[in-house]
């Protein structure tokens, strides 16, 4: 049989931050015309080449027109030379020719509060929360220009019992959205408000988070909802919802306090396109990609605290060649790419757990597992490995017993001890004098001249105390009688990317740490990577992670097991040796 043809890749890391935005969180990003706009906190800021950190321009700040900011994610628009924003129910215009930034004002025909804007056929439509029980009304401007409405240009939302929640625009198309129903609208010329009904289109499916909306693989995704319950992700296909989730990811989404909090944004990295949804209050991130059609969960390890977070890159948009992915909570902007390893130095946590693998509930015994893993891929200079540490145990004239080792400072640190003792002796290869290494009773060492020169080193190699780098330790002669100590260091201890198990024999409930195993130092291709003996279960369960900055890429796991009783197995051993 030949190896699998599919493989895990690593999950895209985040650079370090390229652009920092202040305190607040990132909101809302887009680019239009080749440039790159974020809204963090209450500002609008223009992300320019990354070539310097920060390298931003805060257009509030230029302009005196802070954006209203309620914490929650803003809706864009972009069309002709305006970028249209919507936050906090309030409307806001970057004009990219002038780089002018206004406040839309109501009085000029623009109804308030704004609840989601888009744009389509050279006109900016902004969807008008108005007070019950007047239908809520979606209000067009003038051509190409977000600045004027004329109070006039607007549709009364009527084929839902309930209210809109927002506006979708994919194709030249406007979908309509509400929390139980879905209404697509066309262009058909009309006037004052150009769009219309595209009849026998309704959707008997809602919305159940506004900025879960996504335009992706040519089509719209979104988390829904309806009278019968919530929490399944759709994409259109043409007018009829297909849904991508599974069971799995929609009893995880269904068991979280608050979904309509979700964010969602989309990207397409090495042909494969990614909807990639977060739960803010449930602090949960998880990925659907397109071309696999397989769900994936991302997450940020705090080291900190231990727990995982939501993934930090909550905003997305494409321009200088990078995914500039921002941060809902710090207001960076980061890279988020294949290549990096980490997120912002902090360790990407890669966990695979494999399937239950039983056999009627017999016992069965399991042998070896190997893991089919792209090996030899460590960095250069290698991974800091952590190897047997160094020790000497010494006695002092009163018979206390010492243990020496060698600090990463290349100082020898001496401390009590229970271990037996030896003896050590150096040799000075300059005088030819041997010297034993001895301990007072304060636990200082010091060296002692013996008439033992064949039996003593000259060099004594030694591991720290954490094992991460190697020293050599030697005596100097300093004069008659008298020698000193030297320590030279000849290098980290190197080591590969490793890569730990975790097994459960009780059906996942519980899982042990077994040793971790060397996938190997650069260039190391030919590298296995396996564990034996794994001992007996009924409902066994593997689970391998992933820690160390390195483009892991599994491909497969072999398991050896049988379900033969011990008796059984011992009559087969005998038959075997007769």
């Amino acid at each position: 049989m030949g190896r699998s043809s599919f493989a895990l890749y690593p999950t895209p890391g985040l650079s370090l931050p390229l652009y920092l935005l202040g305190g607040a969180g990132v909101r809302g990003e887009d680019t239009v015309l080749g440039r790159s706009f974020v809204v963090a906190g209450a500002a609008l800021w223009e992300l320019l080449a990354p070539n310097l950190l920060s390298n931003a321009k805060n257009w509030s700040s230029v302009a005196g027109v802070p954006i209203v900011s309620d914490g929650q994610p803003v809706s864009i628009a972009k069309g002709g030379h305006q970028l249209l924003i919507a936050s906090a129910g309030n409307a806001y215009v970057f004009d990219l020719s002038a780089n002018t930034l206004v406040q839309v004002d109501p009085s000029a025909g623009a109804n308030l509060p704004i609840a989601y804007v888009g744009y389509a056929d050279s006109f900016f439509f902004a969807l008008v929360e108005n007070v019950a029980p007047t239908p809520w009304q979606i209000n067009s401007s003038n051509s190409f220009d977000a600045t004027t409405w004329q109070g006039t240009n607007f549709t009364e939302v009527t084929p839902f019992t309930d209210n809109p929640s927002a506006i979708f625009f994919n194709q030249r198309l406007m979908w309509v959205f509400s929390d139980r129903g879905i209404q697509p609208y066309s262009n058909t010329g009309d006037f004052p408000f150009p769009f219309d009904v595209i009849p026998g289109t309704y959707i008997e499916s809602g919305l159940a988070a506004i900025f879960s909306l996504v335009r992706l693989d040519n089509s719209i995704f979104w988390l829904g909802q309806d009278e019968r319950g919530s929490g399944i992700v759709w994409r259109a296909n043409g007018f009829t919802p297909m849904r991508v989730s599974n069971h799995a990811i929609e009893f995880a989404i269904q068991g979280y306090s608050t979904i309509s909090d979700a964010v969602a944004y989309g990207y397409q990295d090495q042909g494969h396109s990614f909807y990639v949804i977060s739960f803010p209050t449930a602090g949960k991130t998880w990925v659907y990609d397109a071309a696999t059609q397989q769900w994936h969960e991302r997450d940020f390890w705090n080291k900190l605290t231990g727990k995982s977070q939501r993934h930090r890159a909550g905003f997305h948009t494409f321009n200088f060649g990078m995914h500039l992915v921002g941060d809902p909570t710090t207001g960076a902007v980061y890279q988020q790419s294949i290549k990096t390893y980490s997120d912002f130095g902090n360790v990407i946590r890669r966990v695979r757990r494999g399937p239950h693998i039983t056999q009627e509930l017999e016992w069965m015994f399991f042998n070896r597992l190997t893991v089919d893993l792209e090996t030899g891929v460590g960095p250069v200079p290698p991974l800091q490995g952590n190897a047997r540490s160094t020790l000497l145990n010494l006695a002092d004239s009163s018979g206390n017993l010492w243990q020496v080792s060698m600090l990463d400072t290349g100082v020898l640190s001496v401390r009590p001890t229970s271990a037996q003792a030896g003896a050590m002796i150096l040799n000075d290869p300059a005088s030819g004098t041997s010297w034993q290494i001895e301990v007072s009773t304060l636990g200082i060492l010091f060296p002692v001249q013996v008439n033992a020169t064949a039996n003593g080193k000259s060099i004594l190699q030694m591991h720290s105390n954490t094992g991460a780098t190697r020293w050599n330790l030697g005596v100097l002669q300093l004069a008659p009688g008298i020698a000193t100590f030297f320590t030279v260091p000849t290098g980290i201890v190197g080591r590969g990317p490793e890569l730990m198990l975790r097994i459960s024999k009780d059906g996942a409930r519980t899982f042990q740490d077994w040793p971790t195993r060397d996938c190997g130092q650069s260039g190391n291709t030919i590298k296995r990577v396996y564990w034996d003996r794994l001992g007996r279960a009924r409902d066994f369960v593997p689970e391998i992670e992933a820690t160390d900055s390195v483009p892991w890429r599994i491909i497969d796991g072999y398991l050896k097991a049988d379900g033969y009783t011990p008796s059984e197995r011992l009559n087969k051993q005998i038959a075997k040796q007769a």
